[in-house]
């Protein structure tokens, strides 16, 4: 995990109400090789540059390491996920042979949409890494894939993590058509109560951002369709996303 993807899970954490900015901040690896604060008894996470004793002996890694512990501590991401992030960083990159065909160009739909770095995507699809799915429905190649989707959505990493853990407890389900009325219905009722009269807006502007995306990558809404594209949680995340894509409703 970079420093780019740590401050995309501290800010998820303020946007969540779990950490205010300053905490937030305080649990930040800075720039200047300074020591942050711990937060809220936490231990004191070395910053970048101080020397450390542990295992892995990357002062850096050791870093992001204490932070995703406390991310998973305070209940923001998975033990999974905390992990498959870590690995993510610390893994070696194989290069490509010299006469390796160059990666096909990833469609990018919302290429012109202006975000804050802090809830937009990493810079490849190749960051987003997905702790295995337990549906039978998705397979690795699918659940590769994902990362790409993720990726052309413009979703940050915490998000995007738990979006498809939710969407794979869907894949797992094999709904119905009526179970899934029944859940649009009820999911379209609470919208009502947390947006008021702005719901239809925030309806349609979500819409929109399934209909671009969808136009560039059919797989999300395969993905959408067994249900998950009902569920609170990811209709909620798919508002306020549309919302930053967007500008307010």
């Amino acid at each position: 995990m970079n420093d780019a993807e740590a401050r995309s899970l501290a800010d998820f954490a303020v946007s969540r109400g779990t950490w205010t900015r300053e905490q937030a901040d305080a649990a930040l690896p800075p720039a200047t090789g300074a020591a942050p604060a711990p937060v809220d008894g936490a231990a004191p996470v070395p910053a970048p540059g101080a020397p450390t004793t542990t295992a892995t002996g990357d002062p850096a890694q050791e870093s992001r390491r204490a932070l995703a512990d406390r991310m998973v501590e305070l209940g923001q991401i998975s033990r999974e996920d905390a992990d498959f992030l870590l690995a993510s960083d610390s893994m070696p990159s194989a290069s490509a042979p010299a006469d390796a065909p160059a990666p096909a160009a990833i469609a990018d739909p919302l290429a012109a949409a202006q975000l804050d770095p802090l809830f937009d995507r990493p810079a490849s699809a190749d960051a987003y890494r997905f702790p295995p799915v337990t549906s039978d429905n998705i397979t690795p190649n699918e659940l590769r894939a994902m990362g790409e989707l993720a990726w052309q959505a413009r979703l940050p990493l915490p998000i995007a993590h738990e979006l498809a853990g939710i969407a794979d407890t869907y894949a797992s389900k094999k709904m119905t058509d009526a179970e899934i009325d029944l859940l649009t219905r009820r999911t379209r009722a609470d919208l009502s109560r947390r947006y008021g009269d702005q719901t239809q807006g925030k309806i349609a502007a979500a819409d929109r951002l399934v209909k671009e995306v969808s136009r560039a990558n059919p797989a999300l809404s395969r993905l959408l369709a067994t249900g998950a594209g009902s569920d609170p949680r990811i209709v909620v995340h798919l508002i306020e996303h549309a919302s930053r894509i967007y500008g307010k409703a």
